[in-house]
Parts: C-alpha cells; structure tokens; sequence
C-alpha cells in the first residue's frame, strides 16, 4: 500500500513525495533524488536530512553534507543550519568551526532560532568565529526571544561575565537585529 508522506523539517514542509509504508523505506530518497538533481531547492533540502537523519534507511553524512551545501548556496536556511551542524561534528566534512560560523550565521540572520542559538555559543567560546561576549548575548537573546529551551540559560552565563557596558551595547545590538528583521 502506499501512502503520500511529507518531509518535514524545522516545521517546515519541504516536498511530498510517494512511499511505502515502511518508514525504513528508501522510496523517499528515490522520489526526491531525480528533483534534487533537476535543482528542485526543497527536495535538495530533504535529502540533506534524510541522508544526515538516517530516514528512508540510509544514513551517508557527505549525501547529508552535498544536498545541504546545494540547498544551503541558495539560500535555504535550514539547509544552512544542517550545513553548520555537519561542518562542527565533522560528519561528511573535516570538522571546521570557522565554516560552521558562517553557515550558522547565514541562517540566523533569516531569523533560524536554533541557528541564532548555535552562533551565540560559538561565539561566546570563540570558536570559528572571534569570542565577543556582546555578539555572543545579542544572538542567544534572540534565540530566547524566539522560545528557544536552552537560550535564555546560556544567555544568562554569558551575562555573568559582562560589564554594564557590554550588557547595554548587546541589548543596544539586539533592537538593532530586531530593526533589522534578523
């Protein structure tokens, strides 16, 4: 029997496509592969996941890291924080916090609070990316603004080691961002 099922990814509907019933299944990746490589940006999105998630039995973190990349360049922003993911676990790609910075910026500043959440810690420990307690708050206080669970938390250490004047030009920064659309 087969049954329509639909990828969903960071509460986003990425492509539906025809499978099987078997959530183990390959019948996704095999519908959405020929559209991924037609340049299809939602079905190249998809199997970014799939491919890194292990859905549809297959689990291949450089599948994961090529599709994410291809929808990521345009301008995907869960592809982007998927990319960021990989590129700081070093899953199908050298680990490299620098290149994860700027795949997680690239999604937080398109408002991906999990993405804002990311960059914040890596900023503040200064991995990749210059340490900046002032960067670091302004993206974890987005984050927290946006319901994020562990944001606030995070935002609240980072705090802890401000100066009254870092903490006025972060909040300062993050009526910016917010001006700003981020």
């Amino acid at each position: 029997m087969r049954k329509a099922i639909l990828i969903v990814v960071s509460g986003l509907v990425l492509s539906s496509a025809l499978a099987a019933a078997e959530p183990d299944d390959e019948a996704a990746i095999t519908a959405l592969l020929p559209r991924a490589e037609q340049g299809d940006l939602d079905s190249q999105a998809a199997l970014g996941f799939l491919y890194s998630d292990g859905k549809g039995g297959v689990r291949d973190f450089a599948e994961a890291a090529k599709w994410a990349r291809k929808a990521a360049e345009r301008g995907n922003r869960a592809a982007q924080r998927k990319l960021g993911f990989l590129y700081v676990a070093g899953l199908g790609v050298g680990q490299d916090f620098a290149a994860a910075a700027q795949w997680y910026r690239k999604a937080a500043e398109q408002g991906d609070t999990e993405a804002q959440f990311q960059l914040g810690l890596l900023t503040g420990m200064g991995r990749g990316i210059a340490q900046d307690a002032v960067a670091a708050y302004a993206w974890l206080d987005l984050a927290a603004g946006q319901g994020h669970e562990d944001a606030a938390a995070s935002r609240a250490v980072v705090a802890g080691t401000m100066t009254a004047e870092q903490l006025a030009a972060a909040q300062n920064l993050v009526q910016q961002w917010k001006a700003a659309g981020k």
